[in-house]
């Protein structure tokens, strides 16, 4: 399964919400996309930190920056527009689209994978 987190900025849960999914026990069986309109958004550098600090445990993890020059434009919002770029680009058959604030309980995954 790839997981695409669409990115756009942080709130004050967006860090929680991250980590939720970054260390959940069987991480390692999953990619997770991080797709971003741009690399001065204040979450790509937060996202790289976390990345950074969880080391091995991130598993297939990546940031992906897709700029508003090479959307289609099918959104006035970026986290619709960048999803073509991220679904094109996983790995795996099944894509998990997770906003950025959605916090993943414990079991998350075990719950999804039930239904690939």
């Amino acid at each position: 399964i790839t997981v695409v987190r669409l990115m756009k900025g942080i709130d004050a849960s967006t860090e929680e919400c991250i980590r939720s999914t970054l260390y959940l026990p069987s991480l390692e069986r999953y990619e997770m996309i991080y797709s971003f309109e741009s690399e001065d958004d204040p979450g790509v550098a937060m996202v790289r930190r976390l990345l950074r600090d969880a080391g091995p445990l991130s598993g297939d993890s990546r940031i992906l920056i897709v700029p508003p020059s090479t959307q289609v434009s099918t959104s006035l919002n970026a986290k619709i527009r960048n999803c073509k770029d991220a679904y094109a680009s996983a790995k795996h058959p099944w894509v998990l689209l997770l906003d950025s604030n959605v916090l993943a309980p414990i079991g998350f995954f075990t719950g999804v994978e039930q239904y690939c």
